[in-house]
């Protein structure tokens, strides 16, 4: 009896563990701490919510990567798509996805907040903003 307990309890933890690293990486630490409290909001088919999406690639990306070598290239890319991700994460969004040179990400779900509208206007503000300065790099 001991030796069960002792050994669901340390799978649990695991998967808890491997749930919150993989998590973290597209969403903010609250977020995930709410996901590991309420798991039954993480289900197939989803949940109708209002929410605000946020979609953003580069410009004249496919002439840029025709032009430099694949190095330069990939060093843009994971520069600009990592700024952006910790822009959003940072103001509350969550990752969607990622599709080449764009990422997609949202407000509103799975915990809505007053300021959900608010933050995803900031994510879009500072990613302008952080933009500038990638290029200045």
């Amino acid at each position: 009896m001991i030796a069960s307990v002792a050994f669901s309890y340390a799978t649990e933890g695991k998967e808890r563990r491997f749930v919150r690293r993989a998590f973290a990486q597209y969403m903010d630490e609250t977020l995930v701490d709410y996901l590991l409290q309420n798991p039954d909001l993480i289900k197939p088919g989803g949940q109708r919510r209002r929410v605000s999406v946020f979609f953003a690639d580069i410009a004249g990306f496919t002439t840029i990567a025709e032009r430099l070598p694949a190095e330069a290239t990939a060093k843009i890319l994971h520069t600009a798509l990592n700024t952006f991700s910790e822009v959003i994460i940072r103001n509350h969004g969550v990752i969607d996805k990622y599709i080449g040179d764009c990422i997609m990400a949202f407000w509103g779900a799975p915990i809505a907040s007053e300021n959900d509208e608010l933050n995803a206007c900031r994510a879009a503000v500072e990613c302008q903003e952080a933009l500038v300065e990638i290029n200045r790099g």
